[in-house]
């Protein structure tokens, strides 16, 4: 049986629909992906995407907030100010991504790959960040008041006038 999906903005605007056989909202959004339609303000509250291929989505703006993002490729993504609050990133791809500005508030980053990421004046606030890499990430003016931070890689991160207030080191 074919089943139809629809990916609507945060407005509630329709911005992708794809009917297949035993369809899901991860091979939805992966369809959108490959078919180079943006996500521009996709409402995927919620959304369980565990093991998608989003690699170069453009997902700026988008509410993935409560979402399972476990082990997705993101690589390279553009989810420049994403609510990402309370998602589930571990061990997920986010090599290059754009995160400039995203809400990342007590998202899990256990083991997720950050390296040359854009994370300026992100909200990293209470984020679980066990084994992170953020080798030459930028968190220029990103929050990170109350972060867990035990084991993540920094090498040559760019921090100035990162907020560390509270942070476990």
């Amino acid at each position: 049986m074919e089943t139809k999906i629809e990916i609507k903005s945060v407005k509630g605007r329709v911005l992708f629909e794809y009917t297949t056989e035993g369809n899901t909202l991860a091979k939805t959004v992966e369809r959108a992906i490959h078919d180079e339609i943006s996500l521009h303000g996709a409402y995927l509250q919620g959304a369980f995407l565990g093991g998608a291929n989003l690699g170069k989505a453009d997902l700026e703006d988008a509410d993935l907030s409560y979402a399972n993002l476990q082990k997705v490729n993101l690589y390279g993504a553009n989810l420049s100010k994403a609510n990402l609050s309370y998602v589930n990133l571990t061990d997920t791809d986010l090599w290059v991504a754009n995160l400039q500005g995203a809400n990342l508030r007590e998202a899990n980053l256990w083991g997720t790959d950050l390296r040359g990421a854009n994370l300026q004046e992100a909200n990293l606030c209470l984020a679980h960040m066990f084994g992170a890499n953020f080798y030459k990430a930028d968190l220029c003016n990103a929050i990170l008041c109350g972060a867990f931070l035990n084991d993540v890689y920094l090498y040559e991160a760019d921090l100035n006038n990162a907020d560390f207030k509270y942070a476990n080191l």
